[in-house]
């Protein structure tokens, strides 16, 4: 009995069981539509499938074949909160999926149980699962990439270069990230290629990244680039200041660090310090073509920072790197347990262990996002026939969709006994007053009643008589 629980086939198949419940349980819980999905959701819902290629309202950006199913779902069954979370559902229980294949090819039995249990409870790989955006997808991507390159080592690179090429389209159609996985791969493939004289295969699998980017470049990318969000990450230091050469350093050993430490919260910090160890055991182990890959897809993402064109940090925008992040911190506390076991597998219990505590927590306290769905509730169960709904917040257009005013102008028609419901997030509720106030007093109206919910507010509002 006590070698079944320390046996590593039952200890994947418990990480698994685990993450796929974990998984389960926070799409059943429908938590409520927060900012990002909303703003997406409103231009799924409101744009055909020619305008989601062009610029998007709000500040975003997602990859065309990604939105394009998200059309699909509302065209063919409405708007239905379950149905649009199943697609980074679907992803985030793949991307658990694929990692016991990918552990298994690149770590021994007790390093590949461990690799898969920090996956399986990692509160970011968690939430984006049940969060209608791309994030799991590009987690799902990077890691199948990394597969590919860890599965089919006894291919000729021919047939491996042209079934990169082959997928390449597809995979950065699904993902905008994907070309940063596609590209260390590439890299990694590069020496078998020249070593068997398949240069022209190496050509056609680059020409097939390229010529996809140039085409997504021209279309959707450039289209969605909002230079207000280029601005905000530079101040926010996801860009290198490239005019002072003594930050480089610094901005570097944080940001990557930021990137370890987001994408395997809280414990992911750990990994960035044995990094460096784990990229030097992949490599002296034989595991050479991953260590390549990993180390290549942290550069190539490091220079798109450099040049402005995706910002790197402690974001979620960087959760496409969580594989490389993976596998490099797992490489080096194997290699801490081969020079001495006991301070390996303490410091892997200790990391796991750490790593479970806030999944544990979100069973009584979700992530930290404005309960929009009980203030839609709220109001459709006490609005009257005629009354206006206002806000300035862009994530209840999705709440109320093709109603929703803005609170500056909207309520300057409402005639004289009308209604007006305010709906607010995030500020201290005297903000939210004094704010609103200050809007639709000089317009007549007067407060009725105000009711509150998490981190959001409800504020019933008549024009005087």
């Amino acid at each position: 009995m006590g070698r079944t629980f320390t046996d590593a086939g039952f200890l994947v198949r418990v990480a698994v069981g685990v993450g796929l419940a974990l998984r389960g349980w926070h799409y059943l819980a429908n938590h409520t539509i927060w900012y990002d999905e909303s703003v997406l959701l409103v231009n799924v819902m409101g744009k055909n499938f020619g305008q989601l290629l062009g610029p998007l309202r709000h500040e975003v950006a997602a990859p065309p074949l990604f939105v394009w199913l998200l059309k699909l779902i509302h065209l063919a069954a409405g708007d239905v909160p379950y149905l649009w979370r199943l697609p980074p559902f679907v992803f985030s229980v793949a991307g658990l999926l694929l990692t016991v294949p990918l552990a298994r090819r690149v770590f021994p039995p007790h390093p590949a149980a461990f690799a898969v249990a920090m996956v399986a409870v990692s509160d970011n790989h968690l939430w984006l699962g049940c969060c209608v955006k791309p994030y799991a997808g590009d987690t799902l991507v990077a890691t199948a990439l990394l597969l590919y390159l860890a599965g089919t080592t006894h291919w000729l690179a021919a047939r491996r270069l042209l079934g990169l090429a082959a997928a390449t389209p597809v995979l950065l159609g699904f993902s905008y990230t994907a070309v940063f996985g596609v590209g260390a791969v590439l890299l990694a493939l590069a020496p078998q290629a020249i070593r068997e004289r398949r240069r022209v295969a190496l050509l056609i699998a680059a020409g097939s990244a390229a010529t996809t980017v140039a085409v997504l470049y021209a279309g959707p990318i450039h289209a969605q680039r909002v230079p207000r969000l280029v601005e905000e990450w530079t101040e926010r230091g996801y860009f290198p200041t490239l005019t002072d050469p003594l930050s480089l350093p610094w901005w570097l050993v944080k940001n990557v660090l930021g990137v370890f430490q987001y994408t395997y919260l809280p414990s992911g910090f750990v990994f960035g310090l044995l990094a460096p160890l784990g990229g030097w055991a992949l490599w002296k182990g034989g595991r050479r073509e991953v260590a390549v890959a990993c180390v290549a897809l942290f550069a190539l993402a490091v220079a798109a920072a450099a040049v402005k064109a995706y910002p790197l940090g402690q974001h979620r925008l960087s959760q496409f790197l969580a594989p490389a992040v993976l596998l490099l911190g797992v490489a080096g506390v194997e290699q801490l347990g081969r020079w001495r076991r006991w301070v390996g597998m303490g410091l892997a219990g200790l990391v796991l262990a750490v790593a479970s505590y806030m999944p544990l927590t979100r069973f009584v306290r979700p992530w930290p996002q404005p309960d929009a769905q009980a203030v839609q509730k709220y109001v459709q169960a006490h609005r009257r026939p005629g009354d206006v709904v206002l806000s300035n917040e862009a994530n209840y257009l999705y709440f109320f969709f093709g109603e929703l005013r803005p609170i500056e102008a909207g309520g300057a028609d409402v005639p004289v006994g009308g209604r007006a419901w305010v709906v607010m997030d995030f500020h201290p509720h005297a903000d939210r007053r004094a704010y609103i106030e200050w809007r639709l007093a000089p317009l007549g109206f007067e407060l009725v009643e105000d009711a509150e919910f998490r981190l959001a507010g409800v504020y019933l509002y008549e024009k005087r008589r």
